[in-house]
C-alpha cells in the first residue's frame, strides 16, 4: 500500500512542485487538496525570495494547479 504524500504548503520543495506538475494521484500516490487562491498566493510567496513572484513562477504554478484540479474534478462522483 503506497503512502500518500501530503502537500506541505509551509515547506514546499522543487520536488513537490515537479510532482504536482506530473501528478497522476491514484497512480503515484501523490495527493494534495485543492488549493484556494489565498493558499496559492501564499505558496508563490514562499517559493520566491521577492515579495512578488516572477511571472515564470506564477505561470508554472498556475499551469500545474489547473492540471491537477482537472484531474480532481474528473474523479468526483
Amino acid at each position: 500500500m503506497a503512502t500518500k504524500k501530503k502537500f506541505d504548503i509551509e515547506n514546499p520543495t522543487d520536488e513537490m512542485i515537479e510532482n504536482l506538475e506530473a501528478s497522476k494521484p491514484e497512480e503515484d500516490g501523490f495527493h494534495i487538496t485543492k488549493l484556494s487562491e489565498r493558499d496559492s498566493k501564499r505558496l508563490l510567496d514562499i517559493l520566491t525570495d521577492d515579495s512578488e513572484p516572477s511571472e515564470e513562477v506564477k505561470a508554472r504554478w498556475r499551469k500545474a494547479k489547473e492540471s491537477y484540479n482537472r484531474l480532481i474534478i474528473g474523479r468526483r462522483p
